[in-house]
């Protein structure tokens, strides 16, 4: 979310101190939230709720939520509830997965020694993904333009709100869609025999 803040406020007609409340506040917050409730449920009410199915559940809401994100009313006075709703629900499924995989990993391999290489390519993963999506983003976002040249090279086009989120949308998409493939990937290969109950 933090690369594509600039043209987010573009998109939905925000100042920057509305954009940073609405996007990355409301997200934080959702994530705190998710870590929370996630850890009380696991803990709590462990024969009533499967770890897998919540974090299914919540990898769903990240991916849904990311890819609605750039499609949410923009021209309405409501635009900034949605946005709002929509980061704090992306948080709150996010601070979920982290607090559920990363216990999912611990009751997997609870040997002493042997869940930390796991933790840690867990991290370094995270990491390179944080650094590479900044990259692969950028030809998508504009930042402050107001205008771009055109693929003909002659013209000059103004960057509208319709443009942003035409542009915005494959980024989104595909961080979406990765959520939803990682979670079909993790049950091909999961190799260990783990059950929850």
């Amino acid at each position: 979310m933090g690369v594509t803040l600039v043209d987010l406020t573009r998109l939905y007609s925000f100042t920057v101190r509305q954009a940073i409340l609405a996007i990355l506040v409301s997200n934080a917050l959702g994530y705190l939230l998710g870590a929370l409730t996630s850890a009380l449920v696991l803990h709590t009410w462990n024969r009533i709720f499967n770890r897998q199915i919540l974090l299914s559940g919540v990898s769903a809401l990240i991916a849904v939520t990311s890819l609605l994100t750039p499609h949410l009313p923009s021209s309405s006075s409501t635009s900034w509830a949605f946005i709002t709703g929509a980061m704090f629900l992306n948080g709150m499924g996010g601070g979920a997965w982290d607090a559920c995989h990363t216990a999912f990993l611990v009751d997997m391999w609870p040997e002493v020694g042997a869940n930390g290489p796991i933790l840690q390519a867990n991290q370094f993963f995270y990491s390179a993904g944080a650094t590479v999506s900044p990259l692969l983003a950028s030809s998508f976002i504009f930042g402050e333009l107001n205008e771009i040249l055109s693929v003909d090279k002659n013209v000059f086009v103004k960057l509208t709100p319709e443009l942003r989120q035409k542009f915005l949308s494959v980024p989104f998409a595909v961080n979406g869609a990765v959520q939803f493939v990682g979670k079909f990937l993790s049950k091909i290969f999961n190799t260990k025999n783990f059950t929850i109950f």
